[in-house]
């Protein structure tokens, strides 16, 4: 959706994927302040909010609902051919 995140979980699953493809920022949660940093820096920082979304539109396209369940479907097939 082109839509930089801000994520208030520090660890885990989620807040690895939005580190990794570079869609948003991690913060601590339950932080107020720390939120509200976050976005004025996004709003200040019109470079890196530029980035930020183009890479939240190839993570969109990377993880696309539809084509990852085309995906697991031809290997489904594979395995039931096999």
């Amino acid at each position: 959706m082109g839509i930089p995140v801000l994520i208030g979980i520090l660890q885990g699953e989620a807040t690895q994927l939005v580190l990794d493809c570079h869609a948003g920022v991690a913060i601590y949660p339950e932080n107020a302040e720390r939120m509200a940093g976050a976005v004025i820096k996004m709003k200040e920082d019109t470079a890196e909010y530029r980035k930020l979304r183009s890479d939240c539109l190839d993570a969109a396209r990377q993880f696309n609902r539809k084509q990852l369940a085309l995906q697991m479907l031809a290997e489904l097939e594979k395995v039931a051919i096999a």
